[in-house]
C-alpha cells in the first residue's frame, strides 16, 4: 500500500528534484526478503565473545559470558568455524552496508515525507450532501486522512 503511495507520489511530483530519482532508487529494497532472513536468524542482539562486546573468536547471541547464550559465528577458536545456522549466514550478507545504508536512506525519505504531508496544506473541493461544492482546506491529519480514503477506494476498485 505504501508502495503504491510512493510511486503516485513520484509519478504526480516528476518535476520535483528530490522524489522523482530517489523514490524510484528506494523502490530496489527488498524488504520481503530481509524481514524473511531476519526472522530465520537466530535472535538478537548479537556481540562479540569479549567482555566488552568486540569479538575475538565468536559472535554469540544472548546473555554471553553470565547466561545463556548461543554462537552465532565461531571463528578459529575451535573446530567448526564460520556461521553455525545457514540462515545467520544469509542474514548476515543480506544485512550488508549497502542494504543498511539504502534502509537508512528510505527511512528518511519517508520522515522528510511524512513531515512535508503534516505540515503541508492543499484545497479540495468537496460536494455536500445537496451535490453543492465546498472549497475545503486540508492540513495535517486531514490531508493524511484523505490520502488514506483515496487509497482504501482504489484498493476497492482493483
Amino acid at each position: 500500500m505504501k508502495a503504491f503511495f510512493i510511486r503516485q507520489l513520484a509519478s504526480n511530483q516528476a518535476s520535483h528534484p528530490r522524489h522523482s530519482p530517489l523514490v524510484e532508487h528506494l523502490m530496489t529494497i527488498d524488504l520481503d526478503k530481509l524481514e524473511a532472513l531476519a526472522k530465520a536468524a537466530t535472535p538478537g542482539p548479537w556481540r562479540g565473545d569479549r567482555i566488552d562486546g568486540t569479538v575475538k573468536y565468536d559472535i554469540v547471541a544472548g546473555d554471553y559470558p553470565h547466561g545463556k547464550y548461543e554462537i552465532v559465528c565461531r571463528g578459529d577458536n575451535g573446530n567448526n568455524f564460520g556461521f553455525m545456522k545457514a540462515e545467520d549466514e544469509d542474514y548476515a550478507l543480506a544485512a550488508n552496508p549497502t542494504a543498511i545504508l539504502e534502509l537508512i536512506a528510505e527511512v528518511r525519505a519517508l520522515r522528510e515525507d511524512k513531515e512535508r504531508l503534516d505540515s503541508g496544506c492543499i484545497i479540495t473541493t468537496d460536494y455536500d450532501e445537496f451535490g453543492d461544492k465546498t472549497k475545503t482546506e486540508r492540513r495535517g491529519n486531514n490531508l493524511r486522512q484523505m490520502i488514506d480514503e483515496a487509497m482504501a477506494r482504489a484498493k476497492e476498485k482493483a
